[in-house]
C-alpha cells in the first residue's frame, strides 16, 4: 500500500522516543497495485469508472468491453475482425473493423449495438482510433488518391482536418474533451512527417525531440498534455505548450513508448533491453521524472510477466497486456492499493509499557501527533476506531476530541478516549492499530502496543499527563487501598534516607 510518513519531528519528539515515552512511528512502503486477469488479449482504453475496452488475441480478433467483473464481446458488424476498441465514460466504444477480403471501416458500439460510421465520399476506407465524452470519434483512412486523410466524426459527419490544416498527409489517433485532436501528417510544402495538435481549425506542430526524428503523438489528456515517442532513438516524451520533455526510460534499456496519459500528468507505456540484451519488453509508468517497471510493484509469485501498458485513468488505473503463467497476451488491470497516512500515535501518553486493566470499563486515552505533514484537525473522528472500540464523548460537551500540543512543538495534537468495554483483547499480540479517514477521504493508521493486566494490578506508576485529559478513571483504574499504603510506605522510607 501507497503510504505518506510524518516527517516532522522535532527534538522533544526525538527525546520523547529515546526515552520511551512516544512509540517510533511506523515507516513508508513503497506504492502497490492488485492485479486483474481481464481476457485473453489486450486491454487497450479504460474510464473513469473502470469499465475497459479491449482486444483479442488471435484470429479473428474481437473488441470487448469489461465491466463489473465481467467481459462482453462487442457484436462484430457483419464477418468482420477488430483492431481498435477505445471507451469514454459513457460506455460507448469506437474502433475499427475489417470485413473478410474488404477494406476497413469504422464502428461506434453503444447499447449493445455496433454501428458502422460508414465512408466518407472519395474514401477507400476508415479506420476508427479514439473518442472523447461528446461522442466525437477521430481516425484516418486511405483516399482513392492514396493520400491519408485525418477525420473527426460526429454525428454521422466526416471532417477532413487534415485538408484544413495544409497537410497532404495525416493520421489521427486520439481526441480529448476539448476537441484537441492530436496525430502526424506532412506539411504539403515538405517532404518530413511531423507530430501534431489540432484545434478549432489551427494545426500545431508538435517539433522533435533533441532536434532530429519523427514525433509520434500517441495519447492526448484534457489539459493538452500530448505523450508518445520520437522515431530517433526510440524515446518516450510528454509535449505541453510547445516544450517536448523527454520521460526516458527504465535503467539499463535502450528505447520506450509512451501510449496512455491521464489528467494527473501520468504517463504508461513500455520499455525495451538493449540490442542482445535476452530480455523482453516491460510495462512502465512515467511519473515525475521516473520511470517504473510495473513487474515491480507485484508479488513475485503473482505469475505475470507485465509486457505494455496502453492507458491510465485519473484514479491511477492501468490496463495493458502480459503473459500470465506462461502464457503470452493477457489483459490485465492494475488498481492502486489505498493510500494509507501513516499516524504517529500513543497509547496512554507518558507512559512506555501502557498497562491496561482487562476488565476495565474506563476511557483509554490515546494522542496522535500531528505534523508538518499531518493535520489533525483534518481528522474525521467519527470515522475513528482502535480494534473495535468507538471513541467515548467527553464530558456535558460531547466532544470526541481536543486539540492541543502537548509535546511542545508548536503544532496541534489530537487527544482521544476510547471505549474500554468494546475491547476485545488478544493475548496472541500486543499491538493495537488506530484506523479512520481525513476529511479529504485518505485513509489513516497507526499502532501502539497495549499491555494487558489482571484486574487490581494495573496501576504503572505515577499519575501521567493522561490525568488531565478528562474526568473519568485512566484505563489503568485506580489502585486498591493495599498498593496505594504499600507505595506510600516506600515513598516515605526513601525520603527518610535521602534527609540522613
Amino acid at each position: 500500500m501507497k503510504r505518506y510518513e510524518s516527517s516532522r519531528l522535532h527534538l522533544v519528539l526525538l527525546w520523547a522516543i529515546c526515552i520511551g515515552v512516544l512509540p517510533t512511528s511506523a515507516q513508508g512502503v513503497p506504492g502497490g497495485y492488485t492485479i486483474t486477469e481481464l481476457n485473453y488479449g489486450f486491454g487497450m482504453s479504460i474510464n473513469s469508472q473502470g469499465e475497459i475496452s479491449g482486444i483479442t488475441a488471435g484470429s479473428p480478433g474481437r473488441a470487448w468491453i469489461w465491466s463489473s467483473g465481467e467481459a462482453t464481446i462487442i457484436p462484430p458488424i457483419g464477418s468482420s475482425t477488430s483492431s481498435e476498441a477505445h471507451i469514454n465514460d459513457l460506455g460507448q466504444v469506437a474502433g475499427t473493423y475489417k470485413p473478410y477480403n474488404a477494406h476497413y471501416g469504422a464502428y461506434l458500439w453503444e447499447n449493445g449495438v455496433s454501428k458502422d460510421l460508414g465512408i466518407p465520399d472519395g474514401a477507400r476506407n476508415v479506420r476508427g482510433m479514439s473518442l472523447n465524452n461528446s461522442g466525437q470519434i477521430v481516425g484516418w483512412g486511405e483516399m482513392l488518391t492514396d493520400n491519408d486523410y485525418a477525420f473527426i466524426w460526429q454525428d454521422g459527419q466526416f471532417t477532413d482536418i487534415g485538408a484544413q490544416s495544409g497537410l497532404m498527409y495525416a493520421r489521427a489517433c486520439d481526441i480529448n474533451d476539448r476537441g484537441q485532436v492530436i496525430g502526424n501528417g506532412r506539411i504539403k510544402e515538405r517532404s518530413d512527417t511531423v507530430g501534431f495538435v489540432w484545434e478549432n481549425g489551427v494545426m500545431t506542430p508538435l517539433g522533435s525531440l533533441n532536434g532530429s526524428g519523427i514525433t509520434v503523438p500517441a495519447a492526448i489528456n484534457d489539459l493538452g498534455q500530448v505523450v508518445g515517442w520520437a522515431s530517433s532513438g526510440k524515446t518516450a516524451f510528454m509535449w505541453k505548450n510547445g516544450v517536448m520533455t523527454d520521460l526516458g526510460m527504465l535503467p539499463g534499456y535502450s528505447s520506450a513508448y509512451a501510449e496512455g496519459i491521464n489528467n494527473l500528468g501520468q504517463a504508461v507505456g513500455r520499455s525495451y533491453p538493449k540490442h542482445g540484451n535476452t530480455g523482453e519488453e516491460h510495462a512502465s509508468l512515467f511519473e515525475d521524472g521516473v520511470v517504473y517497471d510495473l513487474n515491480d510493484f507485484l508479488e513475485p509469485d503473482s505469475g505475470w510477466s507485465l509486457l505494455g501498458a496502453y492507458d491510465i485513468n485519473d484514479s491511477g488505473q492501468i490496463v495493458g497486456y502480459g503473459r500470465y503463467n506462461g502464457v503470452n497476451y493477457h489483459a490485465f488491470l492494475l488498481t492502486p492499493e489505498p493510500e494509507i497516512l501513516s499516524l504517529l500515535m500513543d497509547i496512554r501518553p507518558g507512559s512506555d509499557e501502557n498497562p491496561v486493566n482487562s476488565k476495565s470499563n474506563g476511557a483509554l486515552p490515546v494522542a496522535i501527533y500531528g505534523s508538518d505533514d499531518i493535520d489533525v484537525t483534518q481528522i474525521d473522528l467519527e470515522t475513528l476506531m482502535l480494534e473495535g472500540m468507538s471513541l467515548r464523548e467527553r464530558g456535558k460537551s460531547g466532544k470526541l476530541g481536543t486539540f492541543e500540543d502537548i509535546n511542545g512543538d508548536s503544532i496541534l495534537d489530537l487527544v482521544l478516549h476510547f471505549d474500554l468495554s468494546e475491547l476485545d483483547f488478544d493475548a496472541s499480540s500486543d499491538e493495537y492499530t488506530l484506523s479512520g479517514m481525513m476529511l479529504d477521504g485518505m485513509a489513516l493508521e497507526g499502532s501502539d502496543s497495549i499491555r494487558a493486566v489482571p484486574h487490581g494490578n494495573a496501576f504503572a506508576g505515577p499519575q501521567t499527563l493522561a490525568a488531565s485529559w478528562g474526568n473519568e478513571p485512566l484505563a489503568a483504574d485506580i489502585p486498591e487501598p493495599a498498593t496505594l499504603a504499600l507505595l506510600a510506605a516506600g515513598g516515605l522510607a526513601m525520603l527518610r534516607r535521602r534527609s540522613r
